[in-house]
């Protein structure tokens, strides 16, 4: 009888510690789930945020410099400056993405892409710039690449005017400080 009660005692202590280690790996599991998505929050670059289903891009501006030339001659003829902002990256699936197949990257949608500045302005402000979610996060490397275009606004010709050299880098190396580019007439 006493071996059948000792057996009895052991299997419920074995149960009541079994049970007890199953709550508490539930609940370090849970803590760190929640750890988990605090640090990839903070591991955030300072330049992006989560809003919603998107990745807001942090304000910026691309500040302009033309060569006398090109200012003297949008002035005359009244033409405009579009600044192109592009962000691109490569994708964790390269084989079933056809921008990547043609072209070596992906683009990045965005919700604000371009500004049209008049003739004498030379800032251009994006901000409420946003990327899907969904997007950044099929990324390989969150990382991604700005490539800023500029180009005549073709109101006084049907051909682009400007020549904005080119300008390309990774986000990580260019955000949070100013955005130069100098731009001089293709014909120069």
């Amino acid at each position: 009888m006493k071996k059948i009660v000792l057996m009895f005692l052991s299997v419920a202590l074995l149960a009541a510690c079994s049970s007890g280690k199953q709550e508490k790996t539930a609940e370090v599991t849970t803590k760190d789930s929640v750890s988990t998505n605090v640090a990839s929050e903070e591991a955030m670059p300072p330049y992006m945020s989560v809003v919603g289903d998107s990745i807001e891009i942090a304000p910026f501006e691309v500040e302009l410099t033309l060569s006398p030339k090109a200012a003297e001659k949008l002035k005359k003829v009244k033409e405009t400056i579009i600044v192109n902002v592009e962000f691109m990256g490569i994708p964790k699936d390269t084989v079933n993405n056809e921008d990547y197949m043609t072209l070596g990257f992906a683009p990045l949608p965005t919700s604000r892409p371009q500004i049209e500045l008049k003739s004498e302005d030379r800032i251009a402000k994006f901000s409420g710039v946003r990327i899907s979610k969904k997007v950044y996060d099929a990324m390989a490397n969150k990382d991604f690449e700005i490539n800023i275009n500029t180009f005549s606004g073709r109101k006084s010709s049907q051909d682009n005017l400007l020549d904005g050299g080119f300008f390309q880098y990774k986000a990580s190396k260019v955000m949070g400080q100013p955005l130069k580019l100098n731009i001089k007439l293709i014909e120069e």
